[in-house]
């Protein structure tokens, strides 16, 4: 599996000379540009010469279980499928007030909403990812909906005729294929098993 890191500006030219596993996006890393950020990676998919077999989009506080992720995507039914953490609703409230991120009810009216992925952890097949990519690339509402997983995987995915997302009860009760821990380190030291090495 290639791991690839999501980086706003060009400022770790060293690091990225030793391990070639960056890719720079021309914005500011911030979290109201997460929607551009989610689009460089999409246009850096897009760009592969061979697509990957399978797509995984997630924060940097997440944990992430590959072979359960792996198993999921190799099944039949995970064709043009998107999972996650599926919502439904409006993108809206005091989340969206605290970060201006409010979308005009002008633009897009409360009750007509798609569901979609929240943004900690989203994956799919290398070509579901591709077709995401693709209509993104024809689809200029990114600064209207600047919510990134709403858009991407909500909106974008409808246009490109992908599936609903799963319900948690359909996909992840037990929650073994990714948690948001928000930096919650003792609960990532309880999920990889840590142990702490013996001083000598």
């Amino acid at each position: 599996m290639e791991y690839k890191f999501l980086i706003g500006e060009a400022i770790l030219e060293k690091e990225y000379d030793n391990n070639k596993d960056m890719v720079f996006g021309n914005l500011q890393d911030s979290y109201k540009n997460l929607p551009l950020k989610t689009k460089v990676a999409y246009e850096y998919l897009a760009s592969c010469h061979s697509p990957p077999k399978y797509f995984l989009l997630i924060d940097d506080d997440t944990w992430f279980a590959v072979e359960p992720i792996r198993k999921t995507l190799q099944d039949s039914k995970a064709l043009n499928q998107i999972y996650g953490n599926m919502r439904r609703g409006s993108p809206r409230g005091p989340w969206s007030e605290k970060t201006k991120l409010v979308v005009n009810t002008t633009i897009w009216e409360p009750d007509k909403w798609p569901t979609w992925v929240d943004g900690p952890c989203t994956f799919m097949r290398g070509d579901a990812a591709m077709k995401i990519a693709k209509t993104a690339s024809k689809t200029n509402w990114l600064e209207a909906i600047p919510v990134e997983d709403v858009f991407f995987s909500g909106i974008v995915r409808l246009k490109a005729k992908l599936k609903e997302p799963l319900t948690k009860a359909k996909f992840n009760p037990e929650r073994i294929h990714c948690r948001h821990l928000k930096n919650n380190l003792p609960q990532l030291k309880k999920l990889m098993n840590y142990k702490p090495v013996p001083s000598t």
